[in-house]
């Protein structure tokens, strides 16, 4: 009769960002591990609880820099690890416990899956690990509607950089008696097209941007409900850091507004008083 083969558990821990400290590279003496280092008291219970369960436990370390294509990128090697471990222990289970926004690099891995083998995608052979998240503030980028608004701040504020250098052109121009038409020639109309062509390309580079943080972070139908866990608290740093986020949304919109009445204010007062501030 062949021996048995125990059903391992592989956990993979994932921190968050800054997990390792703002300057992971510097290691300081006789600082108490982080929570998935070896002999950190999470470690400590979490094997302790598992008791006898045949299990292995590894942390996944990445520089945890604030940048969603750092995330990507991380989540592009977790994926390949998930994938090997798999291929290596397939009638293991794999278990995934994730911090902070090391949650939005295990859902993006698992997209990258999906995305990678999408026929296999329901098939009993395919990587489906259980997914444990801490205070992870899930994020997919979507482009804000602000209207026209952004358009018009941008437009005010370069007729108000051409009027101030018209005048001022103006000026030196009639005093050196040089001719009006060479003035629009050489300063007007370049200074005017220069203008519209900032408008243009920062509207054709904002929306390139946006497509690319919007893939960066797609998510995707990826881990079914009785698969994730997802661990909130009323006051950890997910929810302060999603309200924030609403609030800073709100008065960016309401800012732009007020933004523009008051230059259009201030070059109403600037053409009333002939040119001149009083």
């Amino acid at each position: 009769m062949s021996e048995v083969v125990p059903h391992h558990l592989f956990i993979t821990l994932v921190h968050g960002t800054w997990g390792r400290g703002f300057f992971p590279r510097r290691r300081r003496q006789n600082r108490p591990p982080f929570w998935f280092e070896e002999a950190s008291p999470f470690l400590t219970r979490l094997s302790a609880e598992l008791g006898d369960i045949p299990h292995k436990i590894k942390p996944l370390l990445w520089s945890g820099a604030n940048s969603i294509f750092v995330r990507d990128e991380t989540a592009h090697v977790l994926a390949e690890d998930l994938s090997a471990e798999h291929t290596e222990h397939p009638q293991a289970t794999q278990l995934i416990i994730a911090h902070s926004h090391g949650g939005n690099i295990v859902l993006r891995a698992l997209h990258h899956l999906q995305k990678r083998d999408a026929s296999q995608l329901y098939r009993a052979d395919s990587v489906n690990p259980l997914v444990v998240t801490l205070a992870t503030p899930f994020i997919e980028v979507h482009r804000a509607d602000f209207g026209q608004r952004p358009d018009l701040v941008r437009l005010a504020l370069v007729a108000g950089i051409w009027y101030v250098l018209y005048f001022l052109a103006l000026e030196v121009f009639r005093l050196s008696l040089v001719p009006t038409l060479l003035f629009y020639v050489f300063v007007a109309l370049p200074i005017g097209f220069m203008g519209w062509y900032w408008i243009a390309r920062r509207a054709t580079a904002r929306q390139n941007k946006v497509e690319t943080l919007r893939d960066a972070t797609r998510l995707g139908e990826v881990v079914s409900a009785q698969r994730l866990l997802v661990i909130r608290a009323i006051d950890d740093e997910a929810s302060l850091i999603l309200a924030l986020g609403a609030i800073f949304n709100y008065i960016t919109a309401r800012s732009i507004t007020f933004i523009l009445w008051i230059l259009i204010f201030l070059f109403d007062h600037f053409f009333a008083a002939g040119g001149h501030f009083s």
